[in-house]
């Protein structure tokens, strides 16, 4: 039986300030679900935004680039959507902006298409790495 955890946040903002702190926080929550919580996470954030400033930063590969396997339809569709079938539960990360996210959409239809449990988390004290789970049924 399968029982990771996928925690989904939102990332894409205007200010890269934002982008930087969201990522900091997908770590934190992620952090506080294994140290915790005792719960196998994956966080695409965490794992995949220093694996696309290290492909910018060797190779060149930008988020401008042309290719298209670099595009938001690679990362949701084809990354994410692959580590998320070998999950049994989705984390929504509530943080600012989520529920306009293209990328949590995207991961919760994902989620309900294969029967994938989702919960929301919730922080509390963002800084106290305090943080609420709420479990609560999405509907199409």
């Amino acid at each position: 039986m399968k029982s990771i955890v996928y925690l989904a946040a939102p990332l894409t903002h205007s200010n890269e300030g934002v982008m930087r702190d969201r990522e900091r926080l997908a770590t934190e929550a992620a952090a506080y679900l294994v140290a915790m919580q005792g719960l196998v996470v994956l966080s695409p954030l965490t794992n995949s935004c220093p694996i696309s400033r290290a492909m910018e930063e060797l190779y060149g590969v930008g988020p401008d680039d042309p290719r298209a396997f670099l595009s938001q339809e690679f990362w949701v569709h084809k990354f994410d959507r692959e580590l998320l079938e070998v999950c049994s539960t989705l984390a929504v990360l509530c943080l600012d902006g989520w529920e306009a996210s293209v990328g949590i959409k995207a991961e919760i239809v994902m989620a309900m298409n294969n029967g994938i449990e989702i919960v929301h988390l919730h922080p509390v004290i963002s800084r106290g790495h305090i943080w609420t789970l709420y479990r609560q049924k999405e509907r199409m």
